[in-house]
């Protein structure tokens, strides 16, 4: 299913089994698999400052909908969609540069 819909979340995954030590490796997987965001949502309901929040359909490691919930929970987040850099590569980098390009110049 991923490699349908979103094929550069599992070359990405696929990518940690070809690193060396393996050991540092699943030291890193299981920090990682055991992380969260570190706050809580009503921390994020209290954050002042302007916060850009970047989704992209076709990424099933940071689903869209997440992006959507976490700008929701912020009081002053914008949200821009951008295009999956598997389905249109250039088009990922150059609405992601204009995306962040426009909240810098309005922050």
């Amino acid at each position: 299913m991923l490699a349908a819909r979103a094929p550069d979340n599992p070359a990405s995954l696929m990518g940690f089994f070809d690193r060396a030590p393996q050991s540092d490796t699943a030291q890193l997987l299981q920090r990682i698999s055991a992380d969260g965001p570190g706050v809580t949502e009503a921390q994020l309901a209290l954050l002042q400052m302007p916060v850009l929040i970047i989704g992209s359909d076709h990424d099933h490691i940071h689903p869209l909908a997440y992006a959507h919930r976490l700008a929701g929970l912020i009081p002053h987040a914008a949200f821009v969609e951008i295009p999956s850099k598997s389905r249109d590569p250039a088009g990922y980098v150059t609405r992601f540069r204009a995306a962040l390009a426009q909240f810098l110049k309005g922050s």
